[in-house]
């Protein structure tokens, strides 16, 4: 079972137009416009992912910043009612 290639005048056939290479492209202009598209759709929403990603990050360290610093200030106010009652 081999492969034949169809010849014939119904077979297609990619036919330079003239010296623009987007007329020469088997596929044409909106082949390279519709991928172009797609790429940078998928780009936007890798990048959205990204921000709102680094945004909850931060917001996790200021909030354990934040509670550390809760801490301290209990520690320190504990430590002091304690000296002034001796």
């Amino acid at each position: 079972m081999g492969l034949h290639r169809a010849v014939g005048p119904d077979s297609p056939q990619v036919v330079p137009k003239g010296d623009d290479c987007r007329e020469r492209s088997a596929y044409g202009e909106d082949m390279g416009k519709t991928l172009l598209t797609v790429l940078g759709v998928i780009l936007a929403i890798c990048l959205v992912t990204t921000v709102i990603g680094s945004m909850i990050a931060m917001l996790k360290f200021f909030f354990f910043i934040g509670l550390i610093a809760v801490v301290v200030v209990l520690a320190v106010t504990a430590v002091s009612k304690m000296s002034k009652s001796d």
